[in-house]
């Protein structure tokens, strides 16, 4: 039933299922997965976007951030 649920579901709403979710932060926004750099309690900090209990999140990395911003790993140049 729950699959039913959600197919009917994906169906009549689909712009809904297909939305890529992002994060804000002071300099614009990023994708869900992608990092950025982001003020914290403990200053300039390297944080990644993530989905926490269906809203999105910041999640902090224990991981200065680059000098340079394009410097920034993400999944794309993770390698």
């Amino acid at each position: 039933m729950k699959r039913i649920l959600t197919a009917l579901f994906i169906a009549i709403f689909p712009h809904h299922a297909m939305a890529q979710c992002t994060c804000i932060y002071a300099e614009g926004t990023v994708k869900e997965g992608e990092t950025a750099c982001i003020w914290s309690e403990k200053g300039k900090t390297l944080a990644r976007c993530e989905k926490v209990q269906n809203v999105t999140s910041w999640k902090l990395l224990d991981q200065s951030c680059p000098i340079n911003q394009s410097a920034i790993p993400t999944p794309e140049n993770n390698s």
